[in-house]
């Protein structure tokens, strides 16, 4: 009769039969996942073999993946305009050289948490092609030493339009926030050991070779890592690995809970917490110790992991080849963070960035060596903040206490208007509204497509649009419903400054394609704006003007339909248009306003926004007058295209029965204006070559600070025929004068009528050598009654002081108000007075009298004297 097994066998049994179990479960995981891939391999095979059999051809960097949800990026012009030649001016790849080069430098003094960047800036500014430029940056330095063997990480989600597309094996492995640190670490040993067995020496080649296959099979390599290693890591570390072991519900849930943070804390029974822990008092022997390290030393001696991260640490070293630059590029890397909330400021102790946190302490693990790997990071669909955060909120408590640093971000990708330096402006006034030329302008993805085929203005530009209200597909956007839309609409036409220390100036670079122009040590403080760029001018205002649904096709017809529009003279129909855009036009007003009492949008000079916003509008009113029956806003151009300035005015203002003005209509009848957008002259008075390149954009200039006499300078243009060539000699202004003064006429200005007629002039603002007849507008917008418009005629003694200067229309416009101007109407002159009075009053927030006298109470010398409070009864 057999005996019953003793109490300590039986244990044993049972332990070696849960073993056994667990094994199979792995190995069936194992299977399914390996089923998975194989169906996805086969998958991108039957597609790549669908591209072929089409006649298409394609590089071998970021190609498996296009959107099905939308037509026009089947066009291969994206990625043909990518591979475009590099262009980039004022030393862009040297700046970027030595901004690596110095970070190598910090890392291997210990002074950075790790050997990371973060390339920030908004969107299609060129920022993937200038990294992937690094491959050959020797070439631009002349020092092939320079030359870096970049690692290409795209993080692009699917449905983007962006270029060179993610695939979806690295977009998988990098999805995972389950045991996120181990696997990054993985990945990173992996790809050295993959660049180790390269045997050629050209780093553009071995760009060029990361192909899909290449990137299957480092992902491969990296989870054979992570499975092979794991148990190993966990025995070192003292830790039970079976408790732990990845795709359980205790080791996910710890990970999870863990990994929102790195602080020193430690927490987390997994791989990632031992890791974490255990590098805390991590230092490279030879290379100094970090900031901190002593004090942490007996708690290191005790650490029973330590000896696992040396020999981590030491295997990187023994990877890091003698003789090659790496460097890590993680492109859009903002996607590594879960549901970002753009209205508030990002805390990393959040599980939503478990995975971006994992990742950077990843690469701390590299050894501090002045030729240690490097990562640059980008990101344009996250906050600025994100990938260089705000160091109380950066998730790390050595960072938080100063100890360790984290590498300031690079940011000032000078790369505008290379395409109009390369290929020369536009030459003639028929140029200056065609897209093959402005499209010059700007960003270089713009030029970059002029490579590509016929009507890319069609193409590109419901891409322009949704990107401007912070869409990332070709699908037409909709209308916007935000204040931060809405500034980026007008803002990037009217040049609205933004607080710099409102989340909403780091929305507007991350969503609403606005440049960032300096970020502050603390991250908080960000100057930012909008330059002058008439792609997106152009999209800006066929958001304003166009349908809210989807453009109209040529030859169709809005509102009252063709038959109507057959009927209407030009005048009419642009009024009829225009009363229907009035709509779009007060809601971007209402909320600008709203952004002004909260502090978001830059009060400055209030009346010179009113002002600009007038401008804008006749001009918009102007160009809808000139459409053709068969065109529709949506056409090639339209807001581009230049004006007469007879018509231009007779949109602003009311100049019907205007005396005096009809004398001037054969003077102004070839005088043209594109008055498209406004930009700020932040340091110069400009000269008759600056106003025709401004002409050539299509921008006015704000007068610069403290300058005399005038507020606004727009360019214009004389010629009878628009295939001319443009030349200075033709050019003249128009001169803007602002006034905000309340009172009751135009008394409250004590230098009228000079201010209007004699001191409005080129020779007094500093414009020297105009010699063609030119316009003063004077606007008192401040006036609370006898609202009027007329034509001045200069006093007699400027008139003989001026004997020989061209002629000048001056046109006074006194109040605000529909019978002023045109493009006004009865519902949009609050909104506009509100705009050019606005302040941060906190009366504005409280609607009851006595919480409104409470706060007048509360700021003595602020309002006038008030009665004792009332009671809460009473109020």
């Amino acid at each position: 009769m057999a005996q019953a097994p003793h109490g300590d066998s039986g244990a044993r049994i049972r332990q070696l039969e849960e073993e056994l179990k667990r094994k199979d479960e792995e190995n069936q995981r194992k299977d399914e996942e390996l089923q998975k891939r194989d169906q996805e391999n086969q998958r991108l095979l039957n597609e790549i073999q669908h591209l072929r059999s089409q006649g298409k051809t394609h590089s071998n960097l970021g190609q498996e993946h296009v959107p099905e949800d939308s037509s026009a990026l089947d066009d291969d012009r994206p990625e043909r305009a990518f591979k475009t030649t590099f262009i980039h001016k004022h030393h862009l790849v040297d700046h970027l050289v030595e901004y690596i080069a110095a970070g190598r430098l910090e890392w291997s003094l210990s002074h950075l948490y790790a050997p990371f960047g973060a390339v920030v800036q908004s969107s299609m500014s060129g920022k993937s092609r200038l990294l992937m430029e690094m491959a050959s940056a020797g070439d631009h330095v002349d020092d092939t030493s320079k030359n870096e063997y970049v690692f290409y990480i795209g993080l692009m989600r699917p449905d983007t339009t962006g270029f060179p597309k993610s695939y979806p094996c690295v977009r998988d492995f990098f999805s995972t926030a389950s045991d996120a640190l181990a696997r990054h670490t993985s990945f990173l040993f992996a790809c050295l050991e993959r660049l180790g067995a390269y045997t050629g020496n050209s780093s553009k080649e071995w760009l060029a070779s990361q192909d899909l296959s290449f990137w299957d099979r480092v992902v491969a390599r990296a989870n054979e890592l992570f499975d092979d290693e794991y148990e190993r890591f966990f025995q070192a570390a003292g830790k039970n690995p079976t408790a732990n072991k990845r795709g359980s519900a205790q080791g996910d849930t710890a990970c999870a809970g863990y990994q929102g943070t790195d602080s020193e804390s430690g927490g987390g029974d997994s791989l990632s917490g031992s890791m974490l822990d255990a590098t805390e008092g991590l230092s490279q022997p030879g290379q100094g110790e970090a900031p901190g390290a002593a004090a942490r030393q007996s708690s290191d001696d005790a650490d029973p992991s330590k000896g696992t991260i040396n020999v981590l640490a030491a295997r990187f070293q023994e990877l890091l080849p003698s003789n090659r630059n790496v460097l890590f590029v993680f492109d859009e890397a903002g996607n590594l963070f879960d549901d970002v909330d753009t209205k508030e400021w990002f805390d990393y102790t959040s599980p939503r960035a478990a995975r971006f946190v994992a990742l950077r302490r990843a690469l701390s693990y590299f050894p501090h060596v002045k030729r240690a790997p490097f990562a640059l990071m980008t990101d344009t669909t996250s906050r600025i903040c994100n990938l260089c955060p705000v160091p109380h909120l950066g998730g790390s408590a050595r960072i938080a206490s100063g100890g360790w640093k984290l590498y300031e971000p690079f940011y000032l990708v000078v790369n505008v208007d290379v395409f109009a330096v390369m290929d020369g402006p536009p030459r003639t006034m028929r140029d200056v509204s065609d897209w093959r030329f402005y499209f010059r302008y700007g960003r270089p993805q713009w030029g970059a497509y002029l490579t590509t085929k016929e009507g890319l203005d069609q193409f590109i530009m419901p891409l322009v649009r949704s990107k401007i209200l912070g869409g990332d597909s070709m699908r037409e956007a909709a209308w916007p419903k935000t204040s931060t839309e809405a500034m980026a609409i007008l803002g990037i036409r009217a040049c609205i400054d933004v607080n710099p220390q409102c989340l909403d100036a780091h929305n507007l670079v991350a969503r609403h394609m606005r440049s960032v122009f300096h970020i502050s040590d603390d991250r908080k403080s960000v100057v930012t704006g909008y330059f002058s760029e008439p792609a997106l001018v152009q999209g800006a205002a066929q958001l304003l003007n166009g349908n809210e649904s989807k453009p109209s096709k040529p030859g169709g017809a809005e509102g009252a339909g063709a038959a109507a529009d057959a009927r209407d003279s030009a005048e009419t129909r642009a009024q009829r248009l225009w009363d229907d855009r009035a709509v779009k036009f007060r809601s971007l007003l209402s909320k600008v306003q709203d952004g002004l009492t909260k502090g978001q949008v830059e009060n400055g000079f209030r009346g010179e926004l009113v002002a600009r916003l007038l401008l804008l509008m006749g001009w918009d009113m102007a160009c809808l007058s000139m459409l053709k029956h068969e065109e529709s806003p949506y056409d090639s151009g339209v807001f581009l295209r230049p004006v007469l300035v007879k018509d231009f005015l007779d949109c602003v203002f009311n100049t019907i029965g205007l005396h005096g003005y009809e004398d001037w209509q054969q003077p102004l009848d070839s005088m043209w204006v594109r008055c498209t957008h406004f930009i700020k002259g932040m340091d110069y008075v400009p000269d008759k070559t600056q106003l025709l390149e401004l002409f050539r954009r299509g921008a006015a200039l704000i007068g610069k600070d403290c300058q005399p006499g005038v507020d606004i300078i727009i360019p214009t243009y004389s010629c009878k025929m628009f295939t001319e060539e443009l030349t200075i000699e033709n050019i003249s202004v128009i001169l803007v004068q602002c006034k905000n003064i309340k009172g009751p006429g135009r008394s409250v200005d004590g230098s009228f009528p000079l201010s209007a007629t004699s001191l409005l002039t080129p020779e007094a603002c500093g414009i020297k050598d105009i010699s063609l007849p030119f316009v003063s507008l004077y606007m008192s917008m401040g006036t609370t009654k006898d609202h009027a418009l007329e034509v001045l005629e200069p006093p007699r003694a400027a008139t003989v002081q001026r004997r020989g200067a061209p002629p000048q229309l001056s046109i006074a416009a006194f109040g605000l108000s529909p019978a002023v101007y045109r493009v006004m109407d009865a519902e949009m002159e609050p909104l506009l007075k509100s705009i050019g009075t606005n302040q941060c009053d906190p009366l504005r927030y409280f609607q009851n009298d006595g919480e409104r006298q409470l706060v007048r109470l509360l700021s003595p010398g602020q309002y006038q004297s008030v009665a004792d409070a009332p009671s809460p009864a009473s109020g």
